[in-house]
């Protein structure tokens, strides 16, 4: 549903607005059970900002529009984002359950053509050190795609409840201009602040892997990557660094027999329970499948951790071109080949170790046991998705009817054998209960 993509941008005048009170941990922007309301507004300057055709700003590799001038062909106060020179920041008032912050950063971050965008704020983007309840950015996450509304912070829940480094999430009613966008779920970035919560420090390396980041070693520098290096391993703390050298080896330790050297450099346990729960939901747009959407971060052990992002496709939800399975595959994604075929040394080289597939099997019996058996994780979706009723009802921009939200828990979104449906998250939970038994039950060889 695309209908009215830049009718929900009418100005509003922004006023003046007092300090945000403060908040000592990340975690209080997300404890509240009520859904959150945010009102953004802005000028009718930077709504059309926010909105620019990037058609006319185009960046790097030549037809440069009279915007685009200079280095990598954006104006002061842009950057090229997918092949487009866009607005880093766009500068706006917020309120948020009657209290405020004035001149945040905001950006839309996915497809701006869609009547309801994803959003990414940063409160420090205009007034530096200026947090929200100390955090200096969230996503707001647009639910695309999910009849229930609610697959992105339940994905996330489970990760957390299997004590794994995930962020938070909550529902969210957004406005700009004083227009409704509709019900989101706003989301916790992955950054320092995180890292500390996680991991009790923030000093290391995170990488983000974009689209495509398969973890391959294409050379011996980064200078010898296609696509570029940069382009899919987005190095986002200690980016006045270009030493990179340590995720080089991770990929050099990826691609050999070197066990103890791979047990050194990444925290192997760990990352197998997150496999473990990743498979078990099918989540397909992210590293086994499309080869992105996880940041991996370096301790001050040395060991990579790993932490996912971006599960609004989780369930069984995927259908784009990078792994071509129906909702029926997806259901029945055998645990032990939880990739969509291409390499993905993260996963093939760790599941090809008789040691570590035993230790990832023992994950995933001891979670389809506790937080992923289909009882704990229906608890959670029903809870979730009563939360959010009468706000999804009143969203005339989440592109399904609300008698489709209202089934989505229950019942495939359409009805019937449509290979791109999205499952219910009942059937999908007792098909990943039926898989997993299935692979348990494989008689195998204990020499």
């Amino acid at each position: 549903m695309r209908s009215g993509a830049l009718l929900f941008l009418f100005l509003v005048p922004a006023g003046c607005h007092a300090p945000w009170p403060g908040g000592s941990a990340g975690e209080e922007a997300f404890e509240s059970n009520a859904i959150r309301e945010w009102s953004l507004d802005m000028t009718d300057e930077n709504r059309l900002r926010l909105i620019a055709d990037p058609g006319s700003m185009t960046c790097q590799g030549g037809g440069l529009g009279p915007a685009c001038q200079d280095e990598a062909g954006c104006p002061a106060g842009c950057a090229c984002q997918e092949g487009a020179c866009r607005w880093r920041w766009v500068e706006a008032d917020m309120e948020v359950d009657g209290m405020r912050l004035s001149r945040v950063g905001v950006r839309i971050t996915g497809d701006r053509r869609e009547a309801k965008p994803h959003l990414r704020v940063r409160f420090d983007a205009f007034v530096p050190g200026q947090r929200f309840f100390s955090l200096s950015t969230i996503a707001l996450r647009a639910n695309r795609g999910d009849p229930s509304q609610i697959r992105e912070k339940l994905a996330f829940e489970l990760f957390r409840r299997a004590n794994l480094c995930a962020p938070r999430a909550a529902f969210a009613w957004v406005k700009l201009n004083g227009e409704d966008l509709g019900l989101y779920t706003q989301v916790q970035r992955v950054d320092r602040k995180l890292l500390s919560a996680c991991f009790g420090e923030d000093f290391g390396n995170l990488y983000r892997l974009q689209a495509g980041a398969d973890l391959v070693l294409r050379g011996e520098r980064p200078e010898d990557f296609d696509p570029p290096f940069a382009a899919l391993y987005e190095k986002t703390t200690n980016e006045g660094s270009a030493d990179v050298s340590d995720l080089l080896w991770l990929m050099r330790l990826l691609a050999s027999d070197d066990l103890a050297g791979l047990e050194r450099t990444l925290d192997i346990d760990e990352y197998l329970r997150l496999l473990a729960v990743n498979s078990w939901l099918s989540n397909l747009d992210s590293y086994p499948g499309t080869g992105g959407n996880v940041y991996l971060y370096r301790d001050a052990s040395g060991r990579f951790r790993i932490i996912p992002w971006d599960l609004s496709r989780a369930f069984g939800n995927y259908h784009g071109p990078a792994c071509a399975l129906s909702a029926d595959e997806m259901q029945a994604l055998d645990p032990e080949a939880p990739t969509c075929g291409d390499p993905r040394p993260l996963v093939d080289r760790l599941l090809a170790v008789p040691a570590y597939r035993a230790a990832y099997l023992r994950h995933l019996a001891d979670l389809a046991g506790s937080a992923l058996s289909p009882g704990s994780v229906m608890a959670l979706a029903r809870r979730f998705h009563a939360s959010v009723q009468d706000a999804a009802h009143r969203d005339g921009r989440k592109g399904f009817s609300n008698a489709e939200f209202d089934a989505a828990i229950e019942s495939d979104t359409p009805p019937g054998t449509n290979p791109v449906r999205a499952p219910g998250i009942r059937p999908f939970a007792l098909a990943r209960e039926r898989a997993v038994r299935e692979a348990l039950a494989k008689p195998r060889d204990v020499r």
